[in-house]
């Protein structure tokens, strides 16, 4: 199974001959985490053509995975297609939060797999995402309005969302952390 899975993501790398293994898995990777994007932005459609709901944009996510896809295959560079889906997904789900009750908003928790998507891409940009990330929470804090009674004080989401961005980070660190240590024992081995 995982030999056709690598088919199909080998379509979107540009000169995998080229690519070491770690160079290559690493790319497969971020390929397969753009197709099952598409695979479930795709079923997303389904529902909201039905009517199920209207907020969220899964068509336009569609084709923004597509053309990160697209974007791999032609050029051939992983981190623009990694800077790529970052900067556009937080555009998208600054956009959701704020069409579906900024503060009040489920879309925040999407927050988190954009940290994940940097800590896989460049690591180095976790922690200035995640000072952004809790900007944004202040930013939402402020400017939503306390008109919406019935499901929580905006403080409990408040400070929902912000443990919910500020708890995986001491864990994203240390994997970068054992990742650094791992690489530079390699390299003293050799």
């Amino acid at each position: 199974m995982n030999q056709y899975i690598n088919r199909i993501t080998d379509f979107f790398i540009k000169d995998k001959e080229q690519l070491t293994s770690d160079a290559l898995y690493k790319v497969r990777t971020l390929a397969k985490i753009i197709l099952w994007m598409v695979a479930v932005c795709t079923l997303m459609v389904i529902p909201q053509l039905l009517g199920y709901f209207s907020e969220e944009t899964p068509f336009f996510l569609v084709i923004f995975f597509v053309a990160n896809l697209l974007l791999m295959k032609f050029t051939g560079r992983e981190l623009l297609v990694s800077f790529s889906l970052i900067i556009g997904a937080t555009l998208i789900v600054i956009y959701n939060i704020n069409e579906t009750g900024q503060i009040y908003s489920y879309n925040h928790k999407w927050l988190i797999s954009i940290l994940l998507l940097i800590n896989f891409s460049s690591p180095k940009f976790n922690f200035p995402f995640l000072i952004f990330a809790i900007v944004f929470q202040f930013y939402s804090y402020a400017t939503t309005s306390d008109t919406l009674q019935g499901i929580g004080t905006k403080e409990d989401y408040f400070f929902d969302n912000l443990a919910f961005l500020i708890l995986p980070y001491p864990f994203l660190y240390f994997l970068d952390y054992t990742q650094k240590t791992i690489q530079h024992s390699k390299i003293q081995n050799r």
